[in-house]
């Protein structure tokens, strides 16, 4: 068992993640939870995570922090189990609460599902990509939406659209790229990489303009190299666009 302490100031940048003005916990923050309690509990080992599940959202007060502790299972055939809960105090002599907010699966070792990753071609993915798009312009639009980033979650330097893809060029803002070699892949770097799904499918997103995606889920994530400040991310959505329940489906790599 793993346990921290977080708030809008711990790490400092989580208070440049909200929505709907609330500051809510980014789900790439859980990935780096799990990934980091892994590499403590099995030393030596490169590990991948599976079938993520993002069951609750969780906000973050404007004061004081949340205690959030993460739990990993013991080992069995390659893989364990791995679960994140926050701390509810009890009010006038409740008893305390564990709301679980993810969970998922550790693999020791590379996914044998997914292929190696080779290098992107970044030429020929341009070539794919052909619409250069206005990364302020962008955030700008996802402001109008009701998610606001700060400046540490504003990573995308450059994006290209194409056809239900889109490619970017992600950096970590110069205040936050010390930071990286303390984590296995900065929450706020993948972050900006997920928002490259954004600009993927924006027909998709004028016709619902009324609702704002979250990750929810994470079918596998595989790490070749920790304490990257900046990165390429490829993202594509595959077919069909949507799920029966209107959630969204996709691919996402980077190099």
């Amino acid at each position: 068992v793993f346990e921290t302490e977080l708030g809008i100031d711990f790490p400092v940048f989580l208070d440049d993640h909200r929505i709907f003005e609330a500051a809510i916990l980014p789900g790439t923050a859980y990935l780096e939870m799990a990934l980091a309690a892994a590499g403590l509990a099995f030393a030596g080992q490169t590990v991948s995570l599976a079938n993520v599940t993002i069951r609750e959202p969780l906000l973050l007060p404007d004061e004081g922090h949340k205690v959030v502790q993460v739990v990993v299972g013991a080992p069995e055939a390659g893989k364990a189990s791995f679960e994140i809960y926050s701390l509810v105090e009890g009010a006038n002599g409740a008893q305390d609460s564990w709301p679980q907010h993810a969970s998922g699966s550790i693999f020791l070792g590379p996914l044998s599902s997914q292929p190696p990753v080779g290098a992107l071609d970044l030429a020929q993915l341009k070539t794919s990509c052909p619409q250069i798009i206005d990364a302020p312009g962008f955030y700008q639009q996802l402001a109008e939406m009701g998610i606001a980033y700060g400046p540490a979650f504003r990573g995308i330097s450059q994006l290209w659209q194409g056809t239900d893809q889109a490619l970017g060029l992600v950096i970590l803002p110069a205040s936050h790229a010390q930071e990286c070699q303390h984590y296995q892949l900065h929450p706020a770097l993948l972050d900006a990489c997920i928002q490259v799904l954004g600009s993927a499918a924006p027909a998709f997103a004028r016709e619902n303009g009324d609702k704002v995606y979250v990750p929810v889920g994470l079918q596998g994530l595989s790490l070749y190299q920790s304490g990257a400040s900046q990165v390429w991310a490829h993202a594509q959505f595959t077919s069909p666009l949507t799920n029966p329940d209107g959630s969204l489906r996709d691919a996402l790599q980077g190099d």
